[in-house]
C-alpha cells in the first residue's frame, strides 16, 4: 500500500493536491479555447455555473458558492455577468426575502446545449490515452478519494 511515511517522501509535484489542481486548470483552459469560438465572452467558471444550473435549477447564490468553493463576491460577479447577458435570471427567494434564486433563461439553456458537446469533447480528449476500463477505474478511484475525505 502506498503511503508517505515522512516528509522526505513527499513531493509537491507528484502530490494529489497539485496534480488535481493542474488537471482542473488544464481542463478549464482546454475547454475555454473551444468555447471561445461559440461564446467568446464566457470563461470556464461561467460554464461551471451554467452547467450546474442546468442540472439543479433554482439554487441560491450561497449554494452555488459552496459547490465550487467560491467566495460570495466571486459568485456575485459571475451571476451579474450571466444575468447581464440574459443567460440567468435572479428571483427573490420566497423563504428569505434577502436572498435570490438563480435559474437559466431560455437563452441560458440554449447556450448550455451549444457548449455541452464541447465539454464532452474536452473530457474525451483528456481520456484519449485511457482504455474504457482504465477510465472507469480512474473515475471510481477519484470517487473513493472524495468519499474518504468527507
Amino acid at each position: 500500500m502506498w503511503s508517505v511515511t515522512n516528509v522526505m517522501d513527499y513531493s509537491f509535484k507528484k502530490s494529489l493536491g497539485h496534480l488535481s489542481h493542474e488537471l482542473s486548470k488544464k481542463l478549464g483552459s482546454s475547454f475555454e479555447k473551444r468555447m471561445q469560438v461559440i461564446q467568446p465572452s464566457l470563461k470556464a467558471e461561467h460554464w461551471s455555473v451554467i452547467s450546474l444550473l442546468h442540472q439543479e435549477s433554482n439554487l441560491n447564490q450561497m449554494s452555488i458558492a459552496q459547490v465550487f468553493g467560491f467566495d460570495k463576491v466571486k459568485v456575485l460577479r459571475i451571476i451579474n455577468k450571466l444575468e447581464k447577458q440574459h443567460i440567468v435570471v435572479r428571483t427573490i427567494d420566497i423563504s428569505d426575502k434577502r436572498a435570490y434564486r438563480i435559474n437559466l433563461t431560455v437563452m441560458g439553456n440554449e447556450i448550455y446545449n451549444q457548449l455541452a458537446p464541447l465539454a464532452a469533447t474536452t473530457i474525451e480528449d483528456a481520456f484519449s490515452s485511457f482504455s474504457r476500463d482504465e477510465r472507469e477505474i480512474f473515475m471510481k478511484n477519484l470517487q473513493k478519494i472524495l468519499k474518504n475525505l468527507t
